[in-house]
């Protein structure tokens, strides 16, 4: 692994709210991962057992906690169960 900084965005970014969280402050930062290049960026709301999924292409998906999100094609195979997340 290089040492230092790493240029550009990641692939996926994870966000997970705090009680303080501005949300206009949170859709800039979800706006900023996506124009830096991130091909996903998930939104963890842990109060309201959720996951936003948040793409390139302006779409969004809102997973409950019945639902697990999926890695896609940034991470093939992955998922996880968000009950077991939030248990």
């Amino acid at each position: 692994m290089p040492s230092g900084f790493i240029e550009g965005a990641p692939d996926l970014a994870v966000e997970v709210l705090s009680p303080n969280d501005n949300p206009v402050d949170l859709q800039q930062k979800v706006r900023d991962y996506l124009e830096a290049g991130a091909r996903r960026v998930w939104v963890v709301a842990p109060e309201a057992r959720t996951v936003t999924v948040y793409r390139p292409d302006g779409n969004a998906r809102f997973l409950r906690e019945h639902e697990a999100p999926e890695g896609e094609e940034v991470l093939p195979g992955f998922a996880i169960p968000l009950a077991g997340l939030f248990g």
